[in-house]
């Protein structure tokens, strides 16, 4: 792969430092082999108004970033084996939430930084449930808390399994409904609708273990921590 990016674009390196957000609100950089053009960041902007997903995270189809290698390497998702590096350095795991970007952790609601309470992963229940069909962050993230309320051993495993059955068909979006795995589907009957003015000070309370607050890079972490329960692995609805 390296040599394949050397070749076809030789001013971009092989490696893309992602920096990001991880447990309780841990900043760390890990690694995904380069896929965009050297200008990607800069062109992120006038790319904004072609946002497909509702909320603060930014996804559209057929970016033009992308370089042709890159969308190979995306379709197979080898540009995300050099995270594996970062499971070995205990800031992710196999499977977890995506862990954020910090622009994009400014812009959560208090309810979405649950999520934070498990190490991120490389995969997970967002990704194998029809991820090109999910446009809206909050279904996404309703996701992850499904995940992390209903974790278990077997559930990684077959999310795992998913995954690799979607890099060899090379096609994640296509995997269908009714094979979803039995938290997605317990989500879709009975997920519960939780926002920033619901969750009530007493809940707050009751929280342990920091996460960052949402702030620019360029400040202190001053305006506010939330704290995590320790046992994030209580349903939702018991968390008010």
């Amino acid at each position: 792969v390296a040599v394949a990016i050397k070749v076809t674009t030789p001013r971009l390196s092989v490696l893309y430092p992602w920096k990001v957000i991880g447990l309780k609100g841990r900043p760390f950089t890990g690694y995904k082999f380069t896929t965009m053009t050297a200008d990607a960041d800069e062109r992120l902007d006038e790319l904004r108004t072609k946002n497909e997903m509702f909320g603060p995270v930014f996804k559209v189809k057929d970016d033009p970033r992308v370089t042709p290698l890159g969308r190979l390497l995306r379709k197979y998702s080898l540009n995300e084996l050099p995270q594996l590096w970062s499971v070995l350095k205990g800031d992710m795991s196999l499977v977890g939430p995506r862990p954020a970007f910090r622009h994009e952790l400014e812009r959560y609601e208090l309810w979405q930084k649950r999520k934070l309470c498990v190490k991120p992963g490389i995969t997970c229940l967002w990704q194998v449930s029809g991820r090109n069909r999910i446009s809206k962050f909050d279904d996404w993230v309703q996701l992850d808390l499904q995940y992390i309320d209903q974790w278990s051993l077997w559930l990684d495993v077959r999310i795992l399994a998913r995954t690799a059955r979607a890099v060899i068909a090379a096609s994640s979006s296509s995997i269908s409904a009714r094979r979803m795995s039995t938290a997605s589907r317990i989500w879709s009957a009975s997920a519960v609708s939780i926002t920033s003015e619901e969750v009530s000070p007493r809940w707050m309370k009751r929280l342990s273990g920091p996460i960052l607050a949402a702030t620019d890079s360029k400040k202190a972490v001053t305006s506010w921590r939330v704290r995590l329960n320790a046992s994030c692995h209580r349903p939702i609805s018991n968390w008010a």
